[in-house]
């Protein structure tokens, strides 16, 4: 809804409130500075028709313009606990309300089905509106934050409501990116200017020959990302409809959420922790009222336009009450913020809440007392410092093996989940196993792949250098390892091989399951002559795949 001349409104509205309704039809005009001199900034209609120009006449020269010219003095006070008194009335019509600017409100018009849809929605808006003596609102109803703005400033009737996306629609899209929805198409043929930009990226579009929204939109993202950054992505999405903003609620029937905004805009921690702690006096007062403690809170942080708005969840580690823990755990959260653009609004929320139990009251004259809030803060602290993983609790596990019966997991906010088998720690699981080799003077770094030939299945030859080596002894490895069977690399076959010239390696490949392997050393108990090499493969024996040299004495 956006309030046109607000200041003005609010002006005519004390001016009937005193019973003065004849001044409501008189020139008036609000004034920054003193004297004669004072610049004019906002003049009503009558004062607009007798020749007066806001921000280009002193008062002086208003005055010559009109006689009977009403001169008031700019009241930003008086302004915002206007908007303030309206937006809390407003909020027996919709769950969510936000002060987006001078005489601009954001509703929430989600889950009005049951009460008339969106139209009936806004009838009541309007009434409501001039109820408080506010007859010029106007009221848009759109599916992004943009496009309801940029409808309700247009010229025209005081409803305007944009159709959603059809169903059909939603299944012919493919890109749900690029795709042109509905508040795009209204957007495309408007002046660029009408969007929240920042005026130095209107001026440089405007060099480039960008003068409907339409434009903007059709360049390709990775354009205006290299050109711009981050703001060159936020004003096409813009441009395409797709707005990031939401409303907040003021308050709300169930008290679990509160905003305030900062006058003048927050640039460092000190005025968000202000604002912050007011808010959680509020809601632990609701709360503790309601039985309640905290379980989670999420902090909303509105930046100036065209800047998102920026959400962050605080979860203790048990729900909890105390003002002294929560505001140390949103000041450790919104220390580690690097936020680019000052703040005007801060909203907490109470995401989750549990029933207050009975609890034991501590002593501080006995030894064993200990603070539990202050101890939370602390760890609160360090959890948001170093990661929800840097506090760690000592659990038991079922396991044999003496150095895992315990395991340390994350004390973090959330249920504990059971924690899981660690990986092998005695072998790194990127690299092979160490070499059994004493000897051994080289190893492959990796391993090399090593045709071998077997007979029933037992190696019989390798060839190295371009030539056939038979093996003398074949000798298998027995490795101890850390839980092998869960370890795809330590499950394989390592042999100890003596080739007949007296060359020792160590070979290895993948355990295939279903299969055994006997090996026995053989170093020519038959009596066959061994032949120390030869060129040709020998007969008899096939190439077994998946062989690899892992190590070799000189």
């Amino acid at each position: 809804m956006h309030i046109p001349s607000f200041p003005i409104a609010v002006a005519a509205r004390a001016a009937v409130e005193a019973g003065e309704h004849e001044a409501t039809s008189r020139p008036l005009v609000l004034a920054v500075g003193r004297g004669a001199q004072a610049r004019v900034r906002l003049a009503n209609e009558a004062a607009l028709n007798a020749g007066v120009r806001p921000g280009l006449h002193t008062v002086a020269r208003a005055r010559a313009c009109t006689a009977d010219l009403d001169v008031q003095a700019w009241d930003d006070a008086l302004y915002d606990r206007a908007q303030q008194d309206l937006a809390t009335h407003l909020l027996k019509h919709t769950p969510a309300v936000t002060r987006a600017g001078l005489g601009l409100f954001w509703f929430d018009a989600t889950g009005q089905e049951r009460l008339g849809g969106e139209s009936a929605l806004t009838e009541r808006i309007l009434q409501s509106a001039l109820e408080q003596g506010y007859p010029g609102a106007r009221v848009a109803v759109a599916s992004s934050a943009v496009a309801a703005e940029v409808a309700c400033r247009l010229p025209g009737g005081p409803v305007s409501i944009i159709p959603p996306r059809s169903p059909a629609e939603d299944d012919a899209r493919d890109d749900a990116r690029d795709d042109a929805g509905p508040d795009a198409r209204f957007l495309a043929q408007l002046p660029l200017d009408i969007l929240p930009l920042d005026p130095e990226l209107l001026e440089v579009l405007g060099t480039m020959g960008l003068q409907r929204v339409g434009e903007l939109a059709s360049l390709p993202a990775t354009s205006l990302e290299l050109r711009f950054g981050a703001v060159g992505l936020m004003a096409r999405d813009l441009a395409l409809g797709r707005d990031p903003r939401a409303p907040l609620t003021c308050g709300g029937p169930q008290g679990r959420l509160v905003e305030l905004t900062l006058e003048p805009h927050a640039h460092g921690l000190e005025p968000l922790l202000f604002g912050t702690r007011a808010a959680l006096v509020s809601l632990l007062r609701t709360l503790d009222a309601q039985g309640g403690r905290v379980a989670r809170l999420r902090l909303h942080l509105r930046l100036e336009p065209p800047h998102s708005p920026v959400s962050r969840d605080v979860a203790p580690s048990r729900p909890s009450t105390s003002l002294q823990s929560l505001l140390e755990l949103c000041r450790a959260t919104l220390e580690g913020l690097r936020l680019g653009a000052p703040v005007t609004a801060v909203a907490v929320e109470v995401v989750e809440k549990t029933m207050s139990t009975r609890g034991e009251q501590g002593d501080l004259f006995k030894q064993n007392f200990r603070d539990a809030d202050g101890l939370e803060a602390a760890l609160s602290r360090i959890r948001a410092r170093c990661g929800p993983a840097s506090v760690a609790r000592p659990v038991l596990n079922d396991e044999h093996r003496p150095e895992l019966q315990g395991l340390w997991v994350p004390d973090g906010p959330g249920e504990l989940q059971e924690p899981p088998h660690p990986p092998p720690t005695d072998i790194p699981a990127e690299s092979p196993a160490p070499s059994p080799l004493p000897t051994a003077r080289r190893v492959a770094h990796p391993p090399l792949e090593l045709p071998v030939r077997e007979s029933g299945g037992r190696p019989q030859s390798l060839r190295l250098d371009r030539r056939w080596l038979h093996l003398f002894a074949v000798s298998p490895v027995r490795r101890l390892s850390s839980r092998w069977w869960e370890s795809p690399e330590q499950r394989r076959q390592d042999r100890l091989v003596i080739t007949a010239d007296g060359a020792r390696l160590l070979i290895s490949r993948p355990d295939l399951p279903g299969t055994t392997f006997e090996v026995r050393p053989d170093a020519g108990a038959s009596g066959a002559p061994i032949e120390p090499g030869f060129e040709r493969e020998p007969p008899g024996a096939e190439t077994a795949p998946g062989w690899k040299l892992l190590a070799w004495d000189d």
